[in-house]
């Protein structure tokens, strides 16, 4: 994780800190100009915490210390970024605002997002997906229609394509997956229990297991064996909303792009014969 990734990488490794860590984290993300400005005591008597507590974060998040943490976090603010990360600690009143913040939120989940794109694992899951007999796309709740989003995207060029109708279902095709399949879990938070249970399923059958995720480490990542992150300034799991599903979306986007690209004629034949069956179905 390069230095001026200090705050996103805050965000990623967020539902590992401790409740008195998460204070120090979300004043250091909605306030990052002003942290420059305190001491460790400084700090710690805002947050309500220790100073010990403040060592302990800095160490977490892989620094030496406070005073390395006020060095990388000034990196991190005086790097050249052509789109400034969305605070969500004022929302504007007026409606004109509002749409503002909430454009300049989704803005920068994609940014975020983008930097944390690794190519090299973007070509892995593009060989695995080639290769598999079998390419199941797994999500429940909101992350359920990004896993059907995800398959609409494919079905018309990758005849391996499947999903499930329900979360029971989806169980049921998990478990019946093998060594030559590769399942795809979808799950902002990685902590749902039935994601969980799915890529279980899946791993015991010996399937490639690829998940999309926002946390770096959580339950479903345990059972990965290609991690995908996405980014947004949604911190706690409960204040999910549409921008999180938007991060998701565009790394399925860059996978449906990559894989087109390395498979170009494969998939321009697949699209001309759905092309010719959906015709009548077309005024």
């Amino acid at each position: 994780m390069k230095t001026t990734d200090i705050l996103n990488k805050i965000r990623l490794q967020y539902n590992q800190l401790t409740k008195s860590q998460k204070k120090l984290a979300d004043y250091s993300l909605n306030n990052p100009h002003k942290v420059l400005e305190l001491s460790i005591s400084d700090l710690a008597e805002i947050c309500e915490v220790s100073d010990a507590t403040v060592f302990r974060f800095c160490c977490d998040i892989g620094l030496q210390g406070y005073q390395d943490f006020k060095r990388t976090l000034a990196d991190n603010l005086d790097s050249t970024q052509t789109i400034a990360p969305a605070s969500s600690a004022s929302k504007p009143a007026s409606t004109e605002g509002r749409l503002e913040h909430m454009l300049q939120k989704n803005v920068s989940a994609l940014y975020e997002t983008k930097k944390l794109i690794n190519l090299s694992q973007i070509d892995i899951a593009i060989d695995w997906m080639s290769s598999a007999e079998k390419v199941l796309f797994l999500g429940v709740g909101a992350s359920y229609s990004t896993a059907v989003e995800c398959y609409n995207h494919f079905a018309r060029i990758l005849p391996s394509a499947a999903i499930a109708l329900d979360t029971h279902m989806q169980i049921v095709a998990a478990s019946t997956l093998s060594s030559k399949d590769t399942a795809i879990v979808i799950s902002y938070s990685g902590s749902s229990r039935e994601s969980v249970e799915m890529a279980k399923a899946a791993k015991m059958r010996g399937a490639r297991i690829i998940c999309i995720t926002h946390f770096l480490k959580s339950p479903l990542t345990l059972y990965a064996d290609l991690v995908l992150l996405c980014s947004t300034n949604e911190l706690e799991v409960e204040s999910h909303s549409i921008t999180s599903e938007i991060a998701q979306l565009f790394i399925i986007d860059v996978l449906f792009q990559e894989f087109y690209r390395k498979n170009k004629n494969q998939c321009k034949e697949i699209q001309r014969i759905t092309s010719e069956n959906l015709l009548p179905h077309v005024y």
